[in-house]
């Protein structure tokens, strides 16, 4: 019995502990299962080299040592020097380039700011773009002349260069429909309403456009244009020029983590949320494929490391890849989560109830339905609570806060309120979040545990085949024990400000102090309301033996 209890209580833990789901986290496992049989880097980086993109491919290789240099690769830069204006095939950018007579020695690969550089460069440009049937692309050269920017002069000045360069860079886009259709409208229209003195969007412009000047900056053309056609909208735009000038030692990744998934509204929101950490959850999705990519961005959570202590846990996971876990840990987490909690309440459970067996509490022991009753509550709450704990265990970033908001792209300044001085930092502590409910809910749970097996000890007590004087000292003796409460909600509270001076834990002082509370409590109910009416009991019954006890001693001296 014994032997078995403690197989099921093993078994349980392990299998707990691998299933894959986790709060905060995703795991490898996951990662790894949802990109089987999608889009590889290198899938993606042979497309390319068919269509003739060959400068995302450079891209592609920085990220992963895996892409072959492709021989056709090689062939084509070799037959076409233009490429190293255009990045690729561009047959607008290789008309201009033909036109102008621009050199074609080997030279470095030229960004689309360094093309249209010269002056005579623009102007042709300006030409051959004002001639276009594209009403968008006759939007933007009509508005060229646009007044009231503050960073940027006008294209007739000398100092105009870079607004000439966004603006055209724009339009070459637009005209090569390198761009979504209903991007090229809403920018389109933007800049007509920004021609017209409208303060609102002139500021919006401006925004674009030094984002539009980042990217022109870094890429050649088809790099460029192959970034273009996955943005959906003005704020997309910024909001990823922003990403490439957070991490300038990145942008190779982020570009690929972008083409590669189609979706840099996703990737600009998790490395929000997760900043530089999230740079190598991102590698790491990306040689997992495109779905595990994928997964990575419509989760917004990182990939799970074991803990320090548990380097294995990962290598154990991955014995599960060909079950149905994984799959079932996509399609439905929710139910995931609850297997994973049920396995580990089961082991709880079982390791209760094996010690209780070696401590000789049986459960047929008690005569009583209540006995019976409060060693079950007793039972389930310490499994419930070994589940918690040992989840917790696993997975200790879910005691620290997570940003929920995800910031904006603005410059802040700092100012100083005089108000401030009049707020109690202590309140501002106080906070109901999900962490502090979760600890505030452990402490209840242990509480209810130590209540229930008091009273247990006190069934044992009162149905014990004593006199009242031997159950008094039985009382007196198990006194400690009913305090047991206090010690262990004083000891939570101290466990928990240490905890929160150390970041361990992210949550409300509210928590710590609540640990006592709760001891308070409960102790306060179990001395009140049951050990002081027992105890009461006991003296009644005591002082009506007391007199039989004289007579009898009288008796015996007559």
């Amino acid at each position: 019995m014994y032997a078995a209890l403690l197989l099921a209580t093993a078994v349980f833990l392990v299998l707990g502990m691998l299933t894959p789901f986790y709060f905060r986290g995703i795991s490898p496992l996951l990662v790894k299962s949802a990109g089987n049989d999608t889009q590889t880097l290198q899938d993606l980086a042979q497309e390319m080299t068919q269509l003739g993109r060959v400068s995302p491919v450079f891209e592609f290789k920085r990220v992963s040592e895996a892409i072959p240099f492709d021989s056709r690769l090689l062939e084509l830069t070799q037959n076409n020097p233009s490429y190293i204006y255009s990045g690729g095939a561009a047959p607008y950018i290789e008309e201009i380039v033909r036109r102008l007579n621009l050199d074609l020695e080997p030279n470095d690969p030229t960004s689309v700011a360094a093309l249209l550089a010269p002056a005579e460069h623009r102007a042709y440009i300006v030409d051959f773009l004002s001639r276009s049937r594209n009403l968008n692309v006759q939007t933007i050269m009509h508005s060229r002349n646009i007044r009231g920017l503050l960073m940027f002069d006008t294209v007739n000045s000398p100092a105009g260069a870079p607004l000439d360069i966004a603006l055209l860079t724009t339009a070459l886009l637009i005209q090569a429909e390198e761009m979504p259709r209903s991007l090229a409208s809403d920018i389109a229209s933007m800049i007509s309403r920004a021609y017209q003195g409208n303060p609102s969007d002139l500021q919006y412009l401006e925004t674009y456009l030094i984002s539009l000047i980042s990217l022109v900056n870094r890429y050649q053309w088809v790099s460029l244009a192959e970034l273009f056609r996955t943005l959906n909208s003005i704020e997309t735009v910024n909001q990823v020029a922003a990403l490439l000038r957070q991490y300038p030692d990145y942008t190779s990744l982020l570009y690929s983590a972008i083409l590669l998934s189609k979706q840099p509204n996703s990737v600009f929101v998790f490395l929000q949320n997760f900043g530089i950490n999230g740079i190598a959850d991102i590698e790491s999705s990306i040689l997992n494929h495109q779905g595990g990519l994928n997964l990575l961005l419509e989760k917004q959570k990182p990939i799970y490391q074991p803990v320090a202590w548990n380097p294995q846990l990962d290598g154990l996971n991955q014995r599960l890849e060909n079950t149905f876990l994984p799959q079932m840990a996509i399609a439905d987490p929710v139910l995931t989560g609850i297997v994973k909690f049920l396995l580990l309440f089961s082991s709880g459970l079982s390791l209760i109830i094996l010690i209780r067996l070696i401590a000789n509490h049986r459960q047929g022991s008690y005569q009583s339905w209540t006995s019976s009753l409060l060693a079950n509550i007793g039972n389930i709450t310490i499994g419930i609570a070994f589940a918690v704990c040992a989840w917790l265990f696993l997975e200790p970033e879910f005691l620290k806060q997570q940003n929920s908001q995800t910031p904006q792209l603005t410059i802040n300044f700092a100012a100083a309120n005089p108000f401030d001085n009049l707020k109690s930092t202590i309140m501002n502590d106080v906070e109901i979040d999900q962490v502090t409910l979760l600890i505030l809910s452990l402490f209840f749970i242990v509480q209810v545990a130590i209540y229930a097996y008091c009273r247990i000890k006190l069934q044992e007590i009162r149905k014990l085949d004593a006199e009242p004087n031997v159950k008094q000292r039985l009382l007196e003796n198990e006194d400690n024990l009913f305090d047991s409460g206090l010690y262990v909600g004083l000891g939570g509270t101290v466990a928990s400000v240490i905890m929160l001076a150390m970041h361990i834990v992210e949550a409300s002082l509210m928590a710590a102090y609540a640990s006592t509370l709760f001891g308070i409590i409960f102790v306060a109910i179990l001395k009140i309301f049951h050990v002081r009416p027992y105890k009461n009991q006991l003296i009644l019954a005591m002082q009506e033996a007391a007199p039989a006890t004289k007579t009898q001693a009288s008796l015996k001296l007559k």
